[in-house]
């Protein structure tokens, strides 16, 4: 079964070895790494105004390229992986709990195994052993979506993205509503891991549509953000 791994960064050396059918979407207008045999989507290329779109979406301008990039091809895979310079989604355990570590911004990723200069067991080139549809990170269970998003952003910016989403047709009303009610979370959305081609397509498609719409009409309202928040980004994740 073809599967289309894609590993966004900004820049950071990717953190774990690679296959060298993983393709690099480079999110930075500085130079892409030389003397790789993977292949390199230069996302700042892709767009008339690289530099605002990256700040808005942070890492999820690489999801949307992905996507794109899906969109021009004739023959279309049957499954795609995402994953990002740091994080990866497999069926094999590598590393400790997150809770084996305090002073390291990853601590804070519940669920994570992260992997260190002491694991004991060498990581295989990136995607490896894939065979099945649906590879996600384990979910977690909040009191409700919006009580963790609220917790580290602002809520109203989640609020007007479901908005956009049902404006768009991505989302009912009551699909919405149950949305924002949701105790189950699963990290990385369908932006990280593995899943069959038809479903990641129509799911992003209608994510990048709603976002779209949540630009041309709300970003406005919401214009003070800084360069390192990633209210949108968490959003569709969500």
């Amino acid at each position: 079964m073809s599967n289309l791994t894609f590993v966004v960064t900004h820049g950071a050396e990717v953190l774990f070895p690679l296959r060298d059918d993983a393709i690099l979407i480079w999110l930075s207008n500085g130079p892409s790494p030389k003397g790789l045999p993977n292949q390199i989507i230069r996302a700042y290329e892709m767009y008339s105004a690289p530099e605002d779109l990256h700040r808005r979406m942070s890492g999820s301008m690489g999801t949307k390229a992905a996507y794109e990039y899906v969109n021009s091809l004739v023959d279309k895979p049957e499954r795609v992986t995402i994953a990002s310079y740091r994080k990866f989604n497999c069926k094999t355990g590598y590393g400790l709990p997150n809770w084996h570590f305090r002073r390291i911004p990853a601590s804070s990723y519940l669920g994570m195994q992260i992997i260190g200069p002491t694991t004991p067991n060498p990581v295989p080139p990136f995607p490896s052993g894939i065979d099945e549809d649906f590879v996600v990170s384990t979910p977690r269970r909040f009191p409700e979506i919006m009580t963790q998003f609220a917790n580290r952003h602002k809520l109203e910016y989640l609020l007007l993205l479901v908005t956009a989403g049902i404006h768009t047709g991505g989302l009912t009303r009551d699909e919405g509503l149950r949305a924002l009610k949701e105790q189950r979370f699963i990290p990385g959305g369908i932006e990280l891991g593995t899943f069959p081609y038809d479903f990641w397509h129509a799911s992003m498609g209608r994510m990048l549509k709603a976002v779209d719409y949540y630009f041309e009409h709300f970003h406005k309202e919401v214009s003070s953000r800084t360069e390192q928040v990633r209210d949108v980004s968490f959003a569709m994740d969500v």
